[in-house]
């Protein structure tokens, strides 16, 4: 366990009763800068992509669009976070009501731990590249009656 050594604020402190309960107003629009993701590097040196939100809503709407979620959805969120992929399987859910299951520290390359996971957490909805969705296929075939809703691939 690591230590925290933030600030902690108590927001029973009667100190900050004098504070405005209202939401923050909105700063970030369209255009504003949601992430930096970093290429490969394999023509040289890594570079970093500005993502804006636009563009972020336009993915998820458009995956709503053709791969409908709803609140009974389980994605399972195990790309990591330095592939862009992982950017649907952290906020797609949240914008359907359904919901995201992590997997263990280092569990997105073992075919058992994501099967185990699907079978305790019901994951319906969940991400592979191809040469894994094919070792992780061999292996459901095996081992696993699970059915899921939606198994999506990509390069």
């Amino acid at each position: 366990s690591v230590p925290f050594t933030g600030k902690v604020l108590d927001l029973e402190d009667p100190r900050f009763s004098w504070e405005d309960g209202s939401n923050l107003k909105q700063t970030a629009g369209p255009n504003h800068l949601a992430y930096v993701i970093y290429t490969s590097g394999s023509t040289g040196r890594p570079k970093g992509v500005m993502v804006e939100h636009r563009s972020v809503i336009n993915r998820l709407v458009w995956m709503q669009k053709h791969y409908p979620l709803d609140k009974q959805d389980v994605i399972l969120q195990k790309t990591p976070i330095t592939f862009d992929v992982s950017v649907w399987e952290l906020f797609w859910w949240s914008m359907t009501g359904s919901k995201a299951v992590l997997l263990p520290n280092g569990g997105e390359k073992n075919p058992d731990v994501i099967l185990d996971t699907i079978a305790q957490k019901n994951v319906t909805v969940m991400h592979f590249v191809p040469a894994m969705l094919h070792a992780f296929l061999e292996s459901m075939e095996q081992k696993s009656e699970e059915e899921l809703k939606r198994k999506l691939a990509s390069l």
